[in-house]
């Protein structure tokens, strides 16, 4: 009895190693071909099998730095619009304050002499 209850846990233990390879092979096929492939963006390391000379590079390098330059430039130029905008609500501020201001000191004062 206890030999055929070894049997049965030795084939339930095999049995369940076999599942456990399965669908580790499963989900290891799976990552293999769900995975987004890279782009083949020559602008990242080069195609590989060719070769890329200094020229390619340099260019490429140019290229960024212009990008860099004109993102640089706009960004001054927002950076000053948003200070004139700043500006403009300031004064638009200080204007509206000094008109209540005044209207609150003397109608304050006129009142407090009744």
């Amino acid at each position: 009895m206890p030999r055929r209850g070894l049997l049965m846990h030795a084939w339930t233990r095999r049995l369940l190693l076999g599942l456990a390879l399965f669908f580790c092979l499963i989900s290891l096929l799976y990552l293999l071909e769900c995975t987004p492939r890279p782009d083949n963006d020559p602008l990242l390391l080069g195609v590989p099998g060719k070769q890329y000379g200094k020229e390619y590079y340099q260019a490429l390098l140019q290229e960024q730095e212009e990008h860099y330059l004109t993102r640089a430039s706009s960004l001054k130029r927002q950076i000053t619009q948003l200070k004139q905008e700043l500006q403009e609500m300031s004064e638009k501020l200080k204007s509206v304050q000094e008109k209540k201001s005044p209207a609150l000191t003397g109608g304050g004062g006129q009142n407090s002499k009744e």
